[in-house]
Parts: structure tokens; sequence; C-alpha cells
């Protein structure tokens, strides 16, 4: 049962990224790699529930109605997205830089809010996106305050993502010295990268607040993103739960 839950998820997973558009069953199973008997039985299920629409034999299936109806009380809430925000927009303008702000949750890394700037991020239809731990400033962050048995557990994974192990220590190690991360990289001829500090509550670390920066460095605003993620922090203090 369990099983089929997840396999479930992920047809949903897959239809959720077509933006409305239908999948014929052949790419389903050949994104979701299951195999076309147990896909139909799990779609079946799915269009009776209304989670999954079937257009026609040729066009395929796409996400239903059900599944928007689940999202009625509007776009995702964070208690931290709620608090921070404000401080998210005074980055963005003292800085010029997109500011982002992101939680670990399940091995991934989860932004949950962002003010965007001349930076274009992945995805900003949405203030809340599902993106890998690996090689991103907030999700060195956030690792580096995890126990090092649990960072193990992101060295394992990001080693079989293909990166050094004993490399990827040593970049940990050097987050929790310096208390920030930096992540450069060249795409297309282009240098985009960022840089992150952590955000506590109680003394306790609960996300990792960013800077997004497109050609230029962001290094020299780190005193500015620093000074955020404090004020952040403190205000988080306030909150009843967080």
């Amino acid at each position: 049962m369990i099983a089929s839950v997840s396999k479930a998820i992920g047809i949903l997973q897959l239809l959720a990224q077509e933006d409305g558009r239908a999948l014929p069953l052949h790419v389903i199973c050949e994104k979701t790699g299951l195999n076309k008997s147990t896909a139909s039985h799990l779609l079946v299920t799915l269009v009776r529930e209304n989670m999954v629409e079937r257009v026609s034999r040729g066009e395929g299936y796409r996400i239903g109605y059900g599944t928007f109806l689940l999202t009625r009380f509007g776009s995702y809430q964070h208690k931290i997205a709620e608090v921070a925000h404000p401080v998210l927009r005074w980055l963005t303008k003292k800085t010029e830089q997109t500011s982002l702000i992101c939680v670990l949750r399940e091995q991934k890394r989860i932004r949950i809010d962002y003010v965007t700037a001349a930076f274009p991020l992945e995805s900003q239809k949405e203030k809340i996106y599902v993106e890998d731990t690996y090689d991103s400033a907030t999700g060195l962050v956030l690792v580096a305050q995890l126990p090092k048995y649990e960072q193990e557990i992101y060295v394992a994974a990001w080693s079989r993502e293909g990166a050094d192990a004993e490399a990827i220590r040593e970049r940990i190690s050097a987050v929790e010295e310096r208390g920030y991360a930096e992540c450069t990289k060249v795409t297309d001829g282009v240098r985009h990268g960022g840089i992150a500090v952590p955000i506590f509550k109680g003394g306790k670390c609960v996300a990792a607040l960013g800077l997004a920066y497109f050609e230029k460095g962001a290094k020299t605003e780190l005193s500015r993103l620093r000074a955020a993620a404090k004020e952040i922090s403190r205000r988080l203090d306030f909150t009843v739960d967080g």
C-alpha cells in the first residue's frame, strides 16, 4: 500500500510539472519508471478521485481539479516566511540582489520565500520551490548546522552525484568556521551563484537566508546579509511558534 501511494504521488508530481498539459500513458511510464499495468491502475484511481483528468486516449492525462481543490486556502504559508518577508524586501532593496529563504525537509532544500531583483530564480511562479541541497549556498549553510552524523547523510548523497566526499567535508567545515557559505557557478559563460547565512530561533538553526547574484559577486553584501539574518532571528524569537 505504501509503495502504491508513493508511485501515485510520483505521477501527480510529474503531471504537476506540465503546467496543465496532458501526457500520454507511455510518457508517464517512461518518466516515472512504472510499467504500463501499474501506471494504468493508479491513473484509474487518480481519475476517479478527480486528482487527474483523462483528456483523451491519444493525449493522455493531466492534473485534475481535485488537486487544485487541495490548495483552496491559498498559497503555501510558513511562519518563518511570514515573519521574514519584510526583512527580505529591505535586503533586496539595499543590495539590489535577489534574496531568498530556505529550510531543510527530507534532505531537500525548500525555498519558502524570495524577493526578486535582477537575478532570475529557476521558478518565480510560486514562493515555495523544492530544490536539491547540493552545490548551493543555502544548502551548505543548512547542512553545516546539522550534527555530524546527519551531515554524513548529505555527504553520502552528494558523493553519489559525483562529488568527492572529503572535499565536501572540507567545504562544510569551512562554512562552520566562517559562519557563511558561498557558491559560484558558470553556466553558458555567465557567472552566477549565491551567499548565505543561518537564521536561528531559540538558538537553533531553522532556516538559511541567501542572496542570489548574477555576474557580480555578493560577498561585499555579507554585512547586510548578516544584519538581516540577525533581525529575522530576533523577530522569530518573539513568535509563539516557528
